[in-house]
């Protein structure tokens, strides 16, 4: 009986130490897509920035319609402006 208490109490314990850490918000460059295509959207007019990931610099325009025009190592698909992940 002590024995089960004492596994019982560790697989708790592991439970709680190894639960994940809270989730971050987007990466800064998954916001400056996600702004850029809002401006563009709002406005009615394309928007163009340069996003700077890891050192190296990349150009991306977002246009009214909510398309997305970039590098494809960004994997942003160009209709939806989806990202489909959060670092290249």
């Amino acid at each position: 009986m002590v024995v089960l208490a004492i596994i019982g109490t560790a697989a708790g314990l592991a439970g709680v130490a190894l639960r994940p850490a809270a989730t971050q918000g987007p990466v800064e460059w998954v916001q400056e897509v996600q702004r850029l295509k809002r401006l563009a959207i709002q406005s009615g007019r394309p928007h163009s920035s340069s996003l700077v990931i890891g050192g190296r610099e990349y150009a991306i325009t977002a246009l009214p319609s909510g398309e997305v025009v970039t590098d494809p190592i960004l994997e942003i698909d160009a209709f939806s402006g989806r990202i489909r992940r959060s670092e290249p």
